[in-house]
């Protein structure tokens, strides 16, 4: 079995797999396993989504973007009905606010 300090750095390090189109769908299968899996990599994971992509992931300069790729991965966790952080809920919320389409 791979560990999580791995399965983290295969989504967020060097590789930033959860922000790469091409490896994005099977990233977030791996994010949400883990997630539900290891209660400790929950924070990390957060962390990292709250930080949103790397500059060189986005088209655009501007949060917009960023906001909308933050938005879609705390939405994943939440349709899997996997408990979000604090941090990640009030964020979630605001965006919600933000943009109530």
């Amino acid at each position: 079995m791979i560990d999580s300090g791995h399965m983290l750095d295969v989504l967020f390090g060097k590789a930033n797999a959860l922000w790469r189109r091409e490896t994005q769908h099977e990233a977030m299968l791996l994010m949400t396993a883990l997630y539900k899996a290891d209660a400790e990599a929950r924070e990390q994971i957060s962390s990292a989504i709250l930080a949103g992509p790397p500059q060189q992931f986005l088209k655009e300069e501007g949060d917009e973007e960023k906001d909308g790729h933050i938005f879609e991965m705390l939405a994943i966790l939440e349709s899997e009905h996997l408990p979000l952080l604090p941090e990640a809920e009030r964020k979630l919320a605001t965006l919600r606010e933000q943009h109530p389409e």
